[in-house]
């Protein structure tokens, strides 16, 4: 048996619609795509992301690849739901790093803390800033699922 990954979201709103499917297999260690379905038609209604994984062994764990879901202060709180539309905005300037699923970037910043400020409570932030917190102030903030999914290094989101 290989261990394969797969995550599909087919409408999560009446405005964002995700368009194709990927499929993931851990294949001599890497994960590599080994299977995309593209052109999938609009649903109405809603449907929940769903994981399926197996394993041949234990050794091998999959990651879980996290775009922020914070907005991204210098883009006017663009958050990463309005990159996936507007997918050339990938090519600014830590991007990538808020968003690596979208950007098709998680083999660089699956385990990376985002690279660029984004705005929490009605200020703008840095992971940076998370990590020069104490250790107890680190921890309390990366309990809330908008700054792990942001700052995952200094979260240890992938040792979860």
């Amino acid at each position: 048996m290989t261990t394969v990954k797969c995550m599909g979201l087919i409408q999560s709103s009446s405005i964002h619609y995700a368009t194709e499917w990927t499929v993931q297999a851990a294949i001599r260690g890497n994960w590599q795509t080994v299977w995309i379905e593209k052109d999938i038609t609009q649903q109405n209604d809603p449907i929940q992301i769903t994981w399926v994984i197996t394993s041949e062994s234990s050794s091998l764990t999959p990651m879980l690849c996290l775009d922020s879901s914070l907005g991204i202060t210098a883009r006017g709180g663009a958050t990463c739901s309005v990159i996936a539309v507007n997918i050339e905005y990938c090519e600014y300037n830590g991007v990538s790093s808020h968003c690596p699923l979208v950007c098709d970037a998680c083999s660089q910043f699956e385990c990376a803390d985002s690279a660029i400020s984004w705005d929490y409570g009605g200020s703008s932030y840095t992971c940076e800033q998370l990590a020069s917190l104490s250790d107890p102030d680190i921890a309390f903030y990366c309990e809330d699922e908008a700054v792990y999914s942001t700052c995952r290094e200094t979260c240890k989101t992938c040792d979860l």
